[in-house]
């Protein structure tokens, strides 16, 4: 393999990339209170998108996947100027749009045009279809004539599907089926004749009837317009159909990204396999193992160290980002297997929420920090194989604490597997010095 080829497949297009972001982070602060808002005071940042790098070939659509919560409708928007950006770089046809005053962006706007999730939210009630779509026109000052913009509202409506255009064009969204509404929406965005469309969750909120038609319709004015798609959806089955790349989010992050075919033949990360797992399989008479990732995705505001995903992940193993806060769910899933009265007793030993655990150490909410100590040493002993004691080098009674010795957390990078067009974030295909991933539950594929 030539040098030139080791890039990372997320800063890798197959042809002039139309658009390239790099390391872009959009961070929002927190405000605890009425006083903390008037003082301007922050208690706290969420990393909504932490540090993404990707690229976007014309005529390609990239799927970005993950749960609620992953940053993937922050990263379009961002992309169109909607949430400022913290700081990175988004560049389109290398000009760079981030920090463009509004009066620089708008005109750019016609290039890049967004499909949102709710179609009833996306029309204007007291407007009609044709005048919703025409603003668009009037705004940009494409056709200053009002009978020329109407010939072209009615050829965008007869271009998605909403024909004969005389039908639909002065009627009002409440007259339109939810289908039908997000046709005008389609329509709306390709009348400015845009390179560019993000298409935020478009088929969620409609009918399984229609679902397949809009993304056919996506597809046919992909192939005819020329169109270049970000793709942001949780359902991995529509990116399956529609996408050429897919890039799998979790907690603002790009944890892998590949061709999408091979990201479903081969998916390389904990999180990847994980949601492959929970896709739900249509003939009842096939048992599928459904290996899904324990517990809750973490406060996007106090995000774990190292990997974002360790906590729930089944192959985390030593660098992977251990801290006292993990034992939390270890000490929870044993609760749900003992007897009440002896959660009463334990869950009493040790505190909840913040007077769980310090930076180092789990407090003794009640009875003394030796009993803490006999739990824990007891929960490992009993399961060995939880991920979490990979990451523990030690354990000593320290005043009313437990102090926890975990081994040092790094941080994972995107970077591309040997032998394949897949890049991912995971210590299992890029180790840290001196680590093994053979001491984790999986081997990498």
């Amino acid at each position: 393999m030539r040098p030139e080829d080791e890039a990372p497949v997320a800063t890798r297009a197959p042809a002039e990339p139309i658009v390239e972001i790099t390391d872009l982070n959009v961070h929002f602060s927190l405000r605890a209170n009425a006083a903390a808002r008037m003082l301007g005071r922050s208690s706290g940042t969420v990393r909504a998108v932490d540090g993404v790098t990707i690229s976007l070939a014309p005529g390609e659509v990239l799927g970005l996947v993950g749960e609620s919560g992953s940053g993937k409708s922050t990263l379009g928007r961002a992309l169109l100027g909607l949430v400022p950006a913290t700081s990175g770089s988004i560049r389109f046809h290398g000009k760079e749009l981030t920090g463009l005053p509004e009066s620089q962006l708008r005109p750019l706007r016609r290039q890049l045009q967004m499909v949102f999730q709710d179609p009833h939210a996306s029309l204007n009630p007291s407007m009609t279809v044709g005048r919703s779509i025409g603003d668009a026109l009037r705004i940009h000052k494409m056709y200053p004539d009002a009978d020329k913009r109407r010939e072209a509202v009615a050829a965008a409506l007869e271009r998605v599907g909403l024909a004969p255009a005389s039908r639909f064009i002065d009627k009002y969204p409440a007259e339109l089926s939810g289908g039908q509404k997000q046709r005008a929406v389609i329509a709306r965005a390709i009348v400015l004749e845009p390179e560019l469309v993000v298409a935020d969750e478009p088929i969620s909120m409609l009918d399984m009837s229609v679902r397949a038609k809009i993304l056919g319709l996506l597809d046919e004015l992909r192939r005819d317009l020329g169109l270049t798609y970000v793709y942001i959806t949780h359902d991995l089955a529509s990116a399956r159909f529609f996408c050429d790349r897919v890039a799998i989010m979790y907690l603002g992050k790009i944890v892998e990204v590949g061709p999408v075919a091979e990201i479903f033949a081969n998916p390389r990360h904990p999180y990847t396999k994980a949601l492959l797992g929970a896709v739900p399989d249509p003939d009842p008479s096939r048992s599928v193992a459904r290996d899904l990732p324990r517990g809750e995705i973490p406060d996007a505001a106090d995000p774990p160290l190292g990997c974002s995903f360790h906590p729930r992940c089944p192959a985390a193993f030593g660098p992977c980002g251990w801290e006292p806060r993990d034992v939390r769910m270890v000490l929870e899933q044993r609760w749900t297997i003992v007897a009440p009265e002896q959660y009463d007793r334990e869950a009493d030993l040790v505190g909840d929420g913040d007077r769980f655990a310090s930076d180092e150490a789990v407090y003794a909410a009640s009875g003394s920090p030796g009993e803490v100590l006999e739990l824990l040493e007891q929960e490992r002993a009993e399961r060995p194989s939880d991920p979490l004691w990979k990451g523990v080098a030690g354990m000593s009674v320290s005043g009313r604490t437990v102090l926890m010795d975990m081994k040092p957390a790094v941080e994972p990078h995107l970077q591309q597997v040997p032998g394949s067009d897949v890049a991912v974030s995971c210590h299992l295909y890029h180790p840290p010095a001196g680590s093994d991933p053979a001491e984790s539950n999986l081997t990498p594929t």
